[in-house]
């Protein structure tokens, strides 16, 4: 059940994040908090009804771990099947592809408005790595889910044997790789994320004690890792990578500014 909760997750989390940023709220810490259990609620909702009934747990083909059988619910949880799939695949990636796709006509009357010419440029670059971010995270959601729905779906119209146990492991396989590809994402083309990234690994190469700095100017709750025996190198590190989060951010709030 944990496994098949945990997939679930990221289908919500991935909508519900892509619906702040369209409506421009602000995700402070405590609004992180209360995404993280919303969408764990919800996965664990839906991980319980095959326990009370709606539904049903086997062993995947090669019996490595625990998913739906679909192939034991031909008749009595058919409903289950179809609603899982609308709910946490259909509606999530309506969801992602409507509020990014809103973010990027944001992003692209923003950049008409500017009257400011040297500042396009810049402008011009951060705009195309966020559409590229946000093109791919969608495209990675879709294209991890959607195979495994897929499957689900003929499992439950079609003969038992009619798929064979090695290709009914590759969409369990693409699902449980939808958590994994975005960091990678991120680090190609957040150049924040990626000084960060590294920042941590250095320091965690190092053998003296690290203590953590909450960061003077920058957002809220931002805390950094801070080695006392080199602090003027941490501190500016800290400082590009503050300023490299302003230039990230900049287009947004100016998106925000024009548009409230």
């Amino acid at each position: 059940m944990d496994i098949y909760s945990s997939k679930l997750s990221p289908a919500v989390d991935y909508g519900v994040g892509a619906f702040l940023l369209l409506i421009e709220e602000k995700i402070s810490k405590r609004n992180a908090k209360i995404l993280v259990a919303t969408t764990w609620l919800y996965a664990l909702l839906w991980a319980i009804f095959p326990l009370i009934g709606w539904g049903k747990y086997g062993p995947e083909p090669f019996g490595l771990s625990c998913t739906l059988a679909w192939k034991d619910m031909k008749e009595q949880s058919q409903s289950f099947v179809i609603t899982i799939f609308f709910m946490n695949l259909i509606l999530p990636a309506i969801i992602i592809i409507s509020c990014y796709s809103a973010i990027a006509l944001k992003l692209y009357i923003t950049y008409k408005s500017m009257d400011d010419s040297n500042h396009i440029p810049n402008m011009v670059k951060m705009q195309r790595r966020l559409m590229v971010i946000a093109v791919l995270i969608s495209i990675g959601f879709v294209g991890c889910w959607a195979p495994y729905g897929i499957v689900s779906l003929w499992s439950i119209y079609r003969p038992g044997d009619s798929i064979p146990p090695e290709v009914s492991m590759l969409p369990c396989l693409f699902a449980k790789s939808s958590t994994v590809y975005n960091p990678f994402i991120y680090y190609i083309f957040s150049k924040t994320f990626k000084q960060e990234v590294n920042q941590l690994g250095r320091l965690c190469g190092r053998s003296n004690i690290c203590r953590t700095s909450e960061a003077k100017n920058g957002p809220e709750n931002t805390i950094y890792l801070v080695c006392d025996e080199n602090k003027s190198k941490a501190g500016a590190e800290e400082q590009s990578i503050e300023k490299s989060r302003e230039n990230e951010t900049q287009l947004i709030s100016r998106t925000c500014d024009l548009h409230s």
